[in-house]
């Protein structure tokens, strides 16, 4: 189940939420921040770098935390820092060297993205039998992400399942500034409609 997380670091701490959720981010997202922004005295003009997930995941939940952050960011002066999701649980795993790290997208499958030290591969989709013989043994495959939930649901997780995002707020000089580019699992569902062609048209 995707999970909605905002952070906000200051000099003198950092505030986290982070709730399961399912669906229903683009309802939550804005509540949220401004409630957190309101409890520490921060406003958006005070905001000097945003970090943002852009994927793989989702369409739709990719596309509400980019729209989001866009609104943010035309109030000046904020610097974007663009990550991707198995880069920051990466972060969020240091002590681990090697392994694989597990989205899930739902519909029975998970992004899949290896890495070693600092160098990670390119994601790949696949289902969750795959996964399974891919790496049976998940304690020794170094595995993070919540697609571990999907896949072997009856045992406990091997690493984090969602990023450490009060770790990511309070580094972002980490995060190379850039524009946020979502990053999709799979095309949207959505396709565009066919143009309309007048009765009799050859």
């Amino acid at each position: 189940m995707p999970t909605l997380s905002v952070a906000l670091a200051t000099q003198a701490s950092c505030a986290v939420f982070q709730e399961r959720i399912g669906t229903g981010h683009a309802e939550r997202l804005a509540p949220v921040v401004r409630d957190m922004l309101a409890a520490n005295g921060v406003a958006v003009g005070d905001l000097t770098d945003l970090i943002v997930t852009v994927g793989p995941g989702s369409f739709m939940g990719v596309r509400v935390g980019i729209s989001f952050a866009g609104g943010l960011l035309a109030a000046g002066g904020i610097t974007s820092r663009p990550v991707t999701l198995p880069r920051a649980l990466r972060a969020s795993a240091p002590s681990q060297q090697q392994g694989v790290c597990l989205i899930d997208i739902r519909r029975g499958q998970v992004s899949a993205t290896v890495f070693e030290g600092e160098a990670i591969g390119a994601a790949e989709l696949i289902d969750l039998e795959t996964a399974r013989q891919r790496w049976p043994n998940p304690d020794t495959a170094g595995v993070i992400g919540d697609g571990q939930r999907a896949i072997w649901p009856d045992r406990p997780p091997t690493g984090p399942l969602v990023p450490d995002i009060a770790q990511l707020a309070r580094t972002p000089g980490k995060w190379a500034p850039g524009p946020f580019v979502p990053v999709y699992s799979r095309p949207p569902d959505a396709r565009p409609p066919a143009p309309l062609v007048p009765i009799g048209a050859q």
